[in-house]
């Protein structure tokens, strides 16, 4: 189902269309997501952040000769009872070496900041493409009230594709913290992990001591107002009255829907609360499918799998297949209860196969099946065999298509080579011998993400 035709289906379902009929105007030549965020500004004023985002392949990529450029105006109108209060334009470039680097679902996103005071406003937002004239648009409308100085309130949530603390400052950094939004609000596959910014305003500390400390208590509702996902409470010191809360939470498992992202901030000192929460959407094509449905039963079948799992079994297999984990999934995996992590886990290993005709339960026994290999000819005193060095190569990269062992002399190390035919047009890795009693580390390898050393015959053969 293309994504157009998902979020019309979303209309249907959850009636929300003030804000989102305007992303289906057909008169619009290519699609362009809006969203906003309100924050606490200047001399009571609102920092409002309109960001927005189209795909890149979207706007016309003209040769320059050793280059592709896409030239495009974006145009910002700012209304209040449909009279124009601001008007913007600026050009921007997209720059490509070749056009084989568009890739499907790529994005521009882009954000533009402006203080406001009380009041109900529209903004139009059109992004021309200045090579052919087409052109996307998206409207959206929003009430700023006026400032809240006594009580304990937070911005709007923030919805983002990533975040991260930086030391530079630009458009997308507030606080020392860069923030790609995301105003589509739609997750899935493609993007599994939530991130979320929000600001914390007037935390008081009546007692002035040095451990003030508040809470933050975080959920994942359905459409219907179940809880799907209850994040444990965190509990977190503050020196100042306002401050600035980021964190992520896995949503690849959900199904295909809409959701409403929840956070709770109690101030421990005070006892007093404060609530936000942000709609946000799970696209997944395989629901939508039916020729999927076999994929699907596999689906189920893996989770009937492990359902069988105690947490402990879970733990071990998630720890076998940290190889193939970001950090980000490490610490979403932490977060769950046994439930999730059963969840968690068919949607992980749906993910780490890139083998579309490789049904995914084959794809966990295979990599599964080299744990054990891996155990039974690489482990040694101290250390299982899959967390050695060709154990994990094994792991990540399957069973090689040769190894070639060399067993030197008295004076001379052992070392094995692996070769791989399919990988990178063809790659090796060489494992040496160190300490002449097994263990065998990686020292070099033709493959672009591993070490590589093409001298290390000369450092270890002197």
């Amino acid at each position: 189902m293309p994504k157009r035709n998902f979020i019309v289906l979303l209309l249907v379902l959850c009636s929300c269309y003030s804000n989102l009929i305007a992303q289906s105007n057909t008169e619009s030549d290519f699609e362009v997501d809006l969203d906003y965020a309100r924050f606490r500004g200047e001399q009571n004023l609102s920092l409002i952040e309109i960001y927005y985002a189209f795909h890149r392949d979207s706007i016309l990529h003209v040769s320059t000769g050793d280059k592709y450029i896409a030239t495009y105006l974006t145009k910002l109108d700012i209304s209040v009872k449909d009279s124009v209060i601001k008007q913007i334009e600026w050009r921007g470039q997209d720059l490509l070496n070749s056009l084989d680097d568009l890739k499907p679902n790529q994005t521009i996103n882009d954000v533009y900041g402006i203080l406001l005071g009380p009041g109900e406003f529209k903004v139009r937002l059109e992004i021309i493409d200045l090579s052919n004239q087409r052109f996307g648009f998206n409207e959206i409308n929003f009430q700023v009230d006026p400032s809240q100085t006594d009580s304990l309130w937070m911005s709007d949530l923030q919805l983002g594709l990533q975040i991260s603390r930086v030391q530079t400052q630009n458009r997308f950094v507030k606080n020392g913290i860069s923030t790609i939004p995301n105003p589509s609000a739609i997750y899935g596959l493609q993007w599994p992990v939530l991130y979320y910014y929000c600001e914390i305003y007037n935390l008081q500390n009546p007692t002035q001591t040095d451990d003030a400390k508040y809470t933050v208590i975080t959920s994942i509702r359905d459409f219907q107002g179940n809880i799907i996902k209850k994040i444990p409470a965190k509990s977190k010191s503050f020196h100042h009255p306002s401050v600035v809360e980021i964190d992520k939470t896995l949503v690849s498992s959900l199904k295909s829907g809409v959701y409403n992202f929840s956070i709770e901030v109690v101030n421990l000192m005070t006892e007093e609360r404060t609530t936000k929460k942000k709609q946000f959407y799970i696209y997944r094509a395989a629901d939508y499918i039916e020729s999927e449905a076999k994929p699907q039963q596999q689906f189920d079948d893996l989770y009937l799998v492990l359902l069988t799992k105690s947490e402990e079994e879970l733990d071990m297999e998630f720890e076998y297949a940290r190889y193939m984990a970001t950090s980000d999934e490490e610490d979403m995996y932490e977060e769950l209860d046994i439930e999730g992590k059963r969840k968690f886990m068919v949607s992980f290993w749906r993910l780490k196969n890139r083998t579309p005709e490789l049904p995914t339960e084959i794809f966990r026994k295979d990599y599964l099946d080299r744990v054990t290999m891996a155990n039974d000819r690489y482990s040694q005193a101290g250390m299982e065999g899959w967390r050695s060095a060709r154990g994990r190569v094994l792991l990540l990269y399957g069973i090689p298509d040769d190894i070639e062992k060399y067993y030197g002399g008295p004076d001379a190390k052992q070392y094995e080579s692996w070769t791989y035919n399919w990988l990178e047009g063809g790659s090796y890795f060489v494992f040496l011998d160190l300490s002449g009693y097994g263990n065998y580390q990686l020292v070099h390898s033709t493959v672009s993400t591993e070490i590589n050393d093409p001298g290390w015959q000369e450092r270890f053969f002197r």
